[in-house]
């Protein structure tokens, strides 16, 4: 016999994955609005802020490959921001996240050599 409580989180199942769904096409909607305004109005006060917000929920839709093109728009455009130094280092993450070691490790090093570290 089948128990009540497998029944009812069988029965949820569907909802979780259309919740996470649902959650995953808000977060890449909100990364491209806020792209936008950055492309629109690149000048603005509004600008940089923007930028790095569009870089926050692409990482929320788990979209690394937007994560990280934005990220290095972000270090360009932003090089003296505070910031710049965390969507950096961000960037190895996400290339760890798509199983890029190659290219984490070469953040890595980069990183390591731009806070006066040496070349292994």
């Amino acid at each position: 016999a089948i128990s009540a409580k497998f029944i009812f989180t069988v029965s949820l199942f569907p909802y979780f994955i259309l919740t996470s769904v649902s959650a995953t096409l808000t977060a890449f909607k909100a990364a491209e609005s806020y792209e936008r305004i950055f492309n629109k109005y690149p000048d603005s006060k509004d600008a940089e802020p923007s930028l790095y917000n569009a870089s926050y929920y692409y990482v929320k839709a788990e979209d690394w490959n937007n994560a990280i093109r934005i990220n290095d728009k972000y270090i360009a455009t932003y090089p003296d921001a505070a910031a710049s130094v965390d969507l950096y280092f961000d960037k190895a993450k996400y290339y760890l996240k798509l199983d890029n070691i190659v290219e984490a490790n070469k953040v890595y090093e980069q990183f390591a050599l731009k806070k006066g570290g040496k070349r292994c």
